[in-house]
């Protein structure tokens, strides 16, 4: 699969190159509250659990589709306990499935920016991203084009959502995924999607017409339903990751996410645990497993955490033996 480069390039300005930075300190001074250290970035978008320091973990939350942030503040709370700075997106279906390339590109970079107002002291922050249902791992599939340019013609390399030359490529530590449709779905799937959890008769035939319609229109427009997966598959970077799921899904289908466990295994991944309950419904494995559920995500954080600095420690040792080599061969010159 092939995407033909963009043959123009938008000059930035020094007023862009800076504009995640300027706009982070001045919502942090605007918006910050100090009982809890909460920063409304936007209407979309939450900063919970604020570290000056920018020493603690950091914590990406993707929401499911027409989430809200309230409905998301119960799993931010979980690594708010363990000590995270959060920042949390809901995610509105229509911007994703109908706008993927405008709207949704907008939300991934208003993500972005509010990631880096809390990294852009310490570049070296560790990052871990939380990604639910559908929207979660079409934005990762962006935010790690951005970083890591994989795709051609996809966000991260057309002009208007580059990398700048002063920007610095997140400490990712982990990746757990809640839910997570891995393949794109048929219009069954669909309809359930915008059916979501709902059990009432009419509301049901309505979202089923609606999920229909709006599977059609992807399958004829959508680069990221028709691509999504292989673009998901093969992210440059291999990292650990956490997939929590359930055989009760009717959205996200178990045969797909263990099929796509089995890929990641056979790529290297460093570090791959998955979680699948019996009888939990889409998203909501969390309400019926709650303290199940915080057990797995605290003991995933830490081996994470584990891994990152004996990896860290291990850099630093080759490092040295390097410089080691460097000087002992001047000497003998």
């Amino acid at each position: 699969m092939v995407f033909v480069r963009a043959t123009h390039v938008l000059k930035k300005t020094t007023a862009d190159l800076y504009k995640p930075l300027i706009r982070g300190i001045l919502i942090r001074s605007a918006s910050t509250t100090a009982q809890d250290n909460t920063i409304k970035y936007n209407k979309e978008i939450v900063i919970k659990n604020v570290d000056e320091s920018q020493e603690s973990p950091l914590v990406v939350i993707i929401g499911w589709s027409n989430s809200n942030l309230r409905q998301i503040e119960k799993y931010s709370q979980i690594y708010e306990d363990l000590g995270c700075t959060v920042v949390s997106s809901s995610m509105q279906l229509y911007r994703f499935s109908m706008f993927y390339d405008t709207l949704f590109a907008q939300d991934t970079q208003n993500v972005i920016n509010a990631m880096t107002t809390q990294r852009n002291f310490n570049t070296s922050r560790k990052v871990f991203f939380k990604l639910f249902s559908t929207p979660g791992p079409a934005m990762y599939v962006n935010i790690m084009n951005y970083y890591f340019p994989y795709i051609e013609q996809h966000f991260g390399t057309v002009p208007k959502f580059q990398l700048s030359e002063d920007e610095t490529k997140p400490n990712i530590c982990g990746v757990i995924y809640d839910s997570a449709t891995v393949e794109s779905g048929n219009a069954h799937q669909f309809a359930n999607g915008m059916r979501g959890n709902s059990t009432g008769a009419l509301s049901n035939m309505v979202f089923n017409v609606l999920g229909k319609m709006v599977y059609a229109y992807a399958v004829r427009t959508s680069k990221m339903h028709n691509y999504g997966p292989e673009f998901l598959r093969n992210i440059p970077v291999m990292l650990p990751q956490m997939f929590l799921s359930s055989e009760n899904d009717k959205i996200a289908s178990i045969e797909s996410v263990r099929n796509f466990v089995e890929h990641q295994k056979e790529m290297g991944v460093p570090l791959l645990k998955s979680k699948v309950w019996e009888n939990s419904d889409h998203v909501l494995h969390y309400r019926k497993y709650p303290e199940e559920y915080k057990a797995l995500v605290d003991g995933f954080m830490k081996e994470c955490l584990d891994l990152s600095q004996v990896q860290t420690t291990e850099k630093k040792e080759s490092v040295v033996a390097e410089n080691k080599k460097q000087v002992h061969h001047q000497v003998e010159i």
